[in-house]
Parts: C-alpha cells; structure tokens; sequence
C-alpha cells in the first residue's frame, strides 16, 4: 500500500512517516465534571472543553480567540491537577463516547490564553514531537484516520472508544512543510465555508425579522396607486383549507422512489406511490419535528400518517399560508396545549387555529417577497455544500 496521497503539493514527493500512537502523544488528564459545575459568566475561573461540544459545537480546530469556553463552578475543589493537565497550543481533545459512530471527533486547540482543562468523556493528548499547526486536528478528523477508530468503537446505545484502543492506532504525516503547506490550504477552505455560513445565517436571520414585522402588520404593503389595502380578516384555518393526514408508514418508503414521500423528520424520502397531486402545505403530527418542519409542495407526493396536509385552498394563496402558518404554529399550539414544548398536535386543534388574511393582491406581495428571500437563501446553501463537498473530497485525498 502506498504511503503517499493521491492529492498532492507539487513540490513534495517523500513517503509519508508513520508511528504508534502511544508513541506520538502522551494523555493527560481530563475531569468528569457535568454541565451542572459550568457556567458562562465566571470570566476569571478555569476554563472547560465539555465532549459534548467537541461533537457538536466546535470544528476540527478549537481557536479559542473565537469561541467563549464554559468555565468551571469556582467552588469546584481542582487542587489535584497540575500544571501538565492544562491544556496548550496543539494539544488534541478526543470525544471518547457518542451516540453513533461520530465518536472519537477530535478538536486541536490553539490560541490557548486561559487556564483550560478537557472535560468529561474526553481524552486530551499532548503530541511528543513538532507538528505543524492545524496539521494533527485536520488529518486525525480525516477519514483515513477517522475510519480506523470505527473497529475499536464498543457499546450498542451509547459507542465509546478507550484510550487502551486508541494508542495502538497509526498516525502518519509528511515533513513539517508539507505538513504546513495542507493545514494552511484546509485552513483557508475552512474560512470560505464559515463565510457561507454566515450569508446564509444572515438570510434566514432578515427572513425571520421581516415575517415577524410583516405578519405582526407592522409591515403593511400597498397598491400601485400608493393606497393602503383593506384591514385583514381573522379566519380559522379550517375556513380556508381542507386538513387530512396520510396513509403511509415508514416502509413505505424507496430509496429510488420516483416521488417524495413526507414523514416526521425534516428528511425528504421517496416513494414509487402517490396519494395526492396538487399544491399543499404539510406539517409533522407528532415527534421531535413538531412544530418546526414545514414542507411547502406542489405537484405528486406521498405523506406519513402522522403528517398533516393542508390543502384545497379558500381565500388565502398556498404560498401565503405557508409563511404564515409555518411562522405562527409552534407558538399557538404551545399556548392551546399550555406546554412549553411541542411533542404532538391534533387535527382538530390545527383546524381551530386563526389565520389572519390579507386581500389576495397583499397576500401576493407577502409570497413573493418571502419567495425571492428563500431562493436566495437556497442560492447560499448550495455555494455552501459545494465548498462542503470540496473540502470532504480533500480530506479523502490528501491524507494516507
């Protein structure tokens, strides 16, 4: 098996070196402290990376001039860590329990100014030779590295991986310059990706703020003459739509199916079967996506039995309905079922859910306005997984 990559600097040509990974780092020691002893307000107490957020939060490298770490409860007793156990620049932060096989995502930690300690379910490692900055955090999140961790993964519930495991795996790596050279080349896609995020961010961020305005009528918009338009009417939504779920389950469901097929998650699966053909508005029924997936459709669909379909529509145009409904009904079914979360809904209490409606030319401009700032924002998210993808094939290439 070669030990070069296939995607490479022009300039380099060497064999890629390898070691043990007992041999490469040596563990330091983490704490097992739980989210209940940090806080975000003690700003001269010691710092804490929690694996939660290594999973979730942070990327492959920690820069902590970007984020604000938790710090740890003041009153928390930390005599029995010594100097060794705080973390420095290029110490790498290893997630060791998840609950799927994202377990042993890893974080490299730079920029460290504070005292900061690796929390619970974490292996914090401290490499035994110079690495390029970036370099380790980059390879070892990797799939070259990444996939060699998934045979060591135990546990059915929750998948952990022990340090014992860990320290038999192989770390390979090229001279210090090439190392340099693929870090700060990552680096820079990492950079690009964030702004992206951020577009989009800010998109869907002016798209709240304006449905906010525009549905609370602080916003009203006007003819061609400049003239306003009449006061809006207070329907129940079942005076302007028909309301029925779907007949299929989740078996139903084909991985090459030639329609899209509706269920309780905002994934969209397929189904060689329709049930309806037209323009509806769909909702989730019950689940952890109540209240916040909203799927807008026109044309043949399949749909779950725990999914609403709105649809047959009355005085209100699709498009209209679907910006109004989906920014209103998490919160009026919170205040009909006297929750504070939403886990299920009711046919009749969609039914019985006002709808405030414009006249058909205002509920246009609301559409088309809220339309054009969607397919910008979809414009953003497909730049976004573009350079998403890019940087995935990268990682399968540039590293053995």
């Amino acid at each position: 098996m070669s030990n070069k990559p296939k995607l490479r600097f022009k300039e380099f040509n060497d064999e890629w070196s390898s070691s043990v990974f007992s041999k490469t780092f040596k563990t330091l020691q983490n704490n097992c402290f739980s989210r209940d002893l940090l806080n975000e307000t003690d700003d001269n107490s010691i710092k804490n990376v929690h694996y939660g957020d290594i999973l979730i939060k942070y990327g492959t490298i920690l820069d902590c001039n970007n984020v604000t770490l938790p710090s740890i409860d003041s009153t928390v007793d930390l005599k029995k860590f010594n100097d060794e156990s705080y973390l420095k620049d290029g110490d790498i932060l290893i997630a060791d329990t998840a609950e799927d096989y994202t377990v042993g995502k890893l974080c490299e930690i730079i920029n460290v100014r504070d005292k900061v300690l690796s929390g619970l379910h974490t292996i914090p490692c401290r490499p035994l030779q110079d690495f390029a900055s970036r370099y380790l955090g980059y390879y070892m999140n990797a799939y070259c590295y990444h996939d060699s961790l998934i045979p060591l993964v135990t546990g059915i519930k929750v998948s952990s991986i022990s340090k014992s495991s860990i320290a038999k795996t192989i770390i390979k790596y090229p001279c210090i310059d090439e190392q340099k050279k693929i870090a700060d080349f990552l680096n820079k896609v990492d950079e690009i990706i964030a702004e992206r995020e951020e577009e989009v961010k800010d998109l869907e961020q002016q798209k709240k703020g304006l449905m906010q305005k525009i549905f609370s009528q602080q916003l009203r918009f006007t003819d061609s003459n400049n003239n306003p338009y009449p006061e809006w009417e207070e329907l129940n939504i079942e005076e302007v739509c028909d309301i029925t779920t779907g007949k299929g389950n989740t078996q139903d469901k084909e991985d090459d199916g030639i329609y899209p097929f509706y269920v309780r998650s905002p994934i969209i699966e397929r189904s060689n079967k329709y049930i309806y053909e037209g323009e509806a508005v769909l909702t989730v029924g019950d689940g952890v996506g109540t209240g916040k997936v909203f799927h807008y459709v026109n044309g043949k669909f399949n749909f779950h039995q725990r999914v609403y379909k709105m649809s047959e529509f009355k005085q209100v145009i699709g498009k209209y309905f679907y910006y109004y409904f989906s920014h209103n009904f998490y919160n009026r079914v919170r205040k009909m079922t006297a929750k504070t979360s939403v886990d299920s809904v009711r046919l009749e209490m969609i039914a019985k859910m006002p709808i405030q409606v414009p006249c058909l030319a205002e509920q246009n401009k609301i559409a088309n306005l809220l339309s054009h700032l969607d397919e910008l924002i979809e414009e953003k998210k497909a730049l976004l997984s573009d350079w998403q993808s890019f940087k995935k094939g990268l990682l399968q290439q540039m590293f053995v």
